[in-house]
């Protein structure tokens, strides 16, 4: 993996309560200019869900699903614990991550379901600094911007008002499915 000293330092800084500074096809146009392919399939391959292809070619994107996946499987265990059910059908098979246990905890505490994935979506930005450390101009680093970057356009795209929607095209839904079942 080489070093991209122009186009790390040609990128806006990024903070966790500020909106993203570009969309992410806008940051992957400018890396495919620049990196070499196999980089760029890195960087172009990580996502937030921890299902990422590519991390075997690049550690930091391996490390980021793994952690993200083990906060996935601590969260399934909660709320298996709260149905009653066993959690063994959905977990993934994958080793506890530092801190994915904690920040579940946490998030299942919360007091509304904005609040949880607030709460998450901190977790995650602090798992990605730490990811961040040592990494300059590589591509790591450049990992590490895009899945920053997807994390804002999550949040800028939340809110109270969307979740509301949401929540009311669900339940729609769900009513006419009740209506055509007892119809």
């Amino acid at each position: 993996m080489s070093d991209y000293y122009y186009l790390v330092a040609s990128l806006a800084a990024l903070r966790f309560d500020a909106p993203p500074p570009m969309s992410r096809e806008e940051f992957l146009t400018r890396c495919g200019e620049q990196m070499s392919a196999g980089d760029f399939h890195a960087v172009e391959a990580a996502a937030l869900d921890g299902l990422s292809g590519g991390g075997r070619a690049c550690p930091v994107l391996s490390k980021w699903n793994r952690w993200e996946v083990s906060l996935r499987n601590a969260l399934v265990r909660l709320r298996a614990q709260k149905l009653g059910r066993d959690p063994h059908a959905y977990l993934e098979d994958i080793d506890e991550e530092l801190g994915s246990e904690q920040a579940a905890r946490e998030a299942f505490a919360a007091s509304d379901p904005l609040e949880a994935e607030r709460l998450l979506d901190r977790m995650r930005w602090s798992c990605l600094d730490e990811l961040e450390v040592g990494h300059f101009f590589d591509t790591e680093r450049l990992v590490v911007y895009a899945l920053k970057l997807m994390l804002l356009q999550r949040i800028a795209a939340m809110s109270r008002e969307r979740g509301q929607e949401e929540f009311t095209r669900v339940s729609e839904v769900v009513r006419a499915k009740i209506g055509e079942a007892n119809g």
